[in-house]
């Protein structure tokens, strides 16, 4: 009796809408491919190959930082791979773990933000974080995996820098660092780094304005952000190193602005309240 007592049921609940959301996708053992990733898990071990050095030996070779933070995550299929996993069921455990991430954080979060609240809005929370029409459009149909894990490492890194700053217990930003190594796939935009730095910086400026122990505050929001941000020179450095590669030119201003144009066409403001894109519908 006392093991029935233990089980968690709204987890393992969780646990299983996750397996069998993953089965869905998963049903006919292919694996899944589409927009600019192509397909990193047909040949994981020859992925991690190309990828575990900043000189990619495609074509006539060319440096590339930006696959660095990936290495992780190529490296952990590799190693499935090794031990004998079909390239399909390795990229259906990291589907797994993109989806059951948000699932059990969210509820988490919600109850630490609004600890007055009944635990089912969290879970209500977790239900719209994952099937709202923008996750539908713009993480999952772009299929692009920084993005997804971005997604899916958003709520999990609120979860313990907000821990962290309530509670002020080293053990939460080991927590923190430990799990920005488990999602380092996400750096693989430098611009998750800047949305998670600024969420983060936010944060304590928030409990600065609304705490009335602004000092401390302040000195735990800094310590805590500098100690993380030490955590992720393993991937800086090599993009600070390389600032000077022909591939820069790609990302000036006067290109970026002109992305946004065009880009920017296909999200009136309409489309931006209800969370879709225009063409993905009709």
């Amino acid at each position: 009796m006392q093991i029935y007592k233990k089980i968690n049921l709204p987890t393992v609940l969780t646990l299983l809408f996750a397996i069998v959301l993953t089965s869905i996708w998963f049903d006919q053992k292919y694996i899944l491919a589409t927009a600019e990733e192509g397909m990193p898990f047909y040949d994981s071990l020859r992925t991690f190959t190309l990828y575990k050095s900043l000189w990619l030996d495609i074509g006539f070779g060319f440096a590339d930082p930006f696959f660095t933070p990936r290495l992780i995550l190529y490296g952990f299929a590799a190693v499935l791979q090794n031990i004998g996993l079909s390239n399909w069921f390795i990229q259906a455990i990291v589907f797994f773990i993109l989806l059951i991430t948000p699932l059990l954080a969210v509820p988490k979060l919600m109850q630490t933000l609004f600890p007055e609240k009944e635990k089912l809005y969290g879970y209500v929370a977790a239900l719209f974080y994952l099937f709202n029409l923008y996750t539908l459009t713009q993480i999952f149909e772009r299929f692009i995996y920084p993005l997804m894990f971005l997604w899916s490492y958003l709520p999990l890194f609120l979860l313990f820098w907000i821990t962290w700053m309530e509670k002020k217990k080293i053990k939460y930003l080991c927590f923190l660092i430990i799990s920005s190594f488990l999602y380092a796939d996400v750096f693989g935009l430098t611009s998750s780094f800047i949305i998670l730095s600024t969420v983060a910086v936010s944060y304590v400026f928030y409990k600065i304005i609304f705490e009335k122990e602004k000092v401390k505050t302040f000195v735990y929001g800094l310590g805590g952000f500098f100690v993380w941000g030490l955590f992720q020179l393993w991937w800086l450095l090599p993009i600070w190193s390389l600032r000077n590669g022909v591939y820069t030119g790609f990302f000036s201003g006067s290109n970026a602005l002109a992305s946004l144009k065009e880009v920017s066409q296909y999200f009136p403001t309409t489309q931006i309240i209800f969370l879709k894109q225009g063409y993905f519908f009709w």
